[in-house]
């Protein structure tokens, strides 16, 4: 136990050494850095009282955004001030394509990630979450940045996850995923790039609720950097199940997971559950294939600026990372599962396609 105090106590020095060697050297080259790691609850937005339809089927909907408002993503870019010869133009295709997807698919809760918050070239602030919710019919939402510290030109812009529903948000909290890490890449570029960590809103269903958690997890390859997105996926199932076991309530995770349905991290994920109790599935007995047989990807990879809204015509590559998962634990009254499961490839809406799960609520006895 002494063991593994210490080498706890070794990691937790280690990261507040980096961190304060990052901040020193950055200060002291004449940028200013302003620290906002207050663990509040993000702020709720509730704009209708309209329930959650109460038939025993929802829609639900994850798609990674990647600013599809028509910002060029990529670092070191989001570090620059908001110039038009940086940003090119703004289009707006891309949010109005998933808008009108929203709505046609009757959508009652979405998880979006690497949605903005952005000032533009005249400064006027430009919030994708607040838009998307004004347009359709989700019309509550919460946002949580991933960017917790304010470093260079990070005053004017804000990435992160949002929950949006056509039902009022009861509950918002952010989980950080950095405790479930050890010492690793992020723990040197988290200052600047932002923190990984889990949105968790609950909705009421009935004499019930249903917990959301939304988020996005590493891109880097875990070979790389000593199984990191590993740790982090174990850390979100993790407080999933804690989550359905304390409130004795069912859980709906989705996001971007990065990690491939064949990757040796779901093993972990099994054990884990049978650990916990808890049942936990994807729903991937519901994905289908292209007419060449190979599964449906929700990653396709860089679509331009003047592409975006446009139909799709990027090739499949079975690259699926985005996840609509359920956790139930077996003695709850309520239960959610998933009963379809598809990618959406009919248009350019990001890099990723939306991923869109039927789920089925229901009651069994205790």
């Amino acid at each position: 136990m002494r063991k593994e105090i210490y080498q706890s106590f070794k990691t937790k020095i280690k990261r507040a050494a980096v961190a304060c060697g990052l901040m020193t050297s950055f200060t002291a080259g004449g940028v200013l850095t302003v620290s906002h790691q207050d663990q509040v609850p993000s702020k709720i937005h509730n704009y209708q009282q309209q329930p959650l339809d109460e038939s025993g089927t929802m829609t639900v909907m994850s798609a990674n955004i990647a600013g599809n408002r028509g910002r060029n993503f990529f670092f070191p870019h989001d570090l620059l001030p908001p110039l038009p010869v940086l940003n090119n133009e703004i289009s707006v295709h891309g949010q109005q394509a998933l808008e009108e997807l929203i709505a046609k698919e009757n959508i009652s809760v979405a998880c979006m990630q690497e949605i903005e918050q952005r000032r533009s070239e005249n400064w006027t602030l430009t919030d994708q979450t607040a838009e998307i919710a004004d347009h359709t019919q989700l019309k509550n939402y919460v946002f949580d940045p991933n960017i917790r510290t304010h470093f260079l030109g990070l005053f004017y812009f804000r990435d992160g996850n949002a929950i949006i529903s056509s039902a009022p948000l009861q509950y918002s909290q952010r989980e950080e995923l950095e405790p479930y890490r050890s010492f690793g890449a992020s723990t040197l570029i988290d200052p600047i790039t932002g923190t990984k960590g889990v949105l968790h809103a609950a909705v009421n269903y009935k004499n019930s609720a249903i917990h959301f958690l939304c988020t996005h997890l590493s891109n880097w390859e875990m070979t790389v950097i000593g199984e990191e997105r590993e740790q982090e996926l174990e850390g979100l199932f993790s407080y999933a199940a804690k989550i359905t076991q304390l409130t004795q309530q069912p859980v709906i995770i989705m996001g971007d997971l990065n990690t491939l349905p064949e990757d040796k991290a779901w093993q972990y994920i099994a054990d884990l559950a049978i650990y916990h109790g808890v049942n936990v599935n994807c729903g991937l007995q519901f994905l289908g294939n292209d007419d060449q047989g190979q599964r449906l990807a929700t990653y396709l990879g860089f679509v331009t600026l003047e592409e975006l809204g446009e139909n799709n015509t990027r090739k499949n590559n079975g690259k699926y990372i985005d996840y609509i998962c359920t956790v139930n634990h077996p003695h709850n009254a309520l239960n959610v599962a998933v009963t379809s499961l598809r990618p959406v490839h009919d248009i350019n809406y990001s890099d990723h396609v939306p991923v869109i799960a039927e789920i089925a609520v229901s009651y069994h006895d205790q």
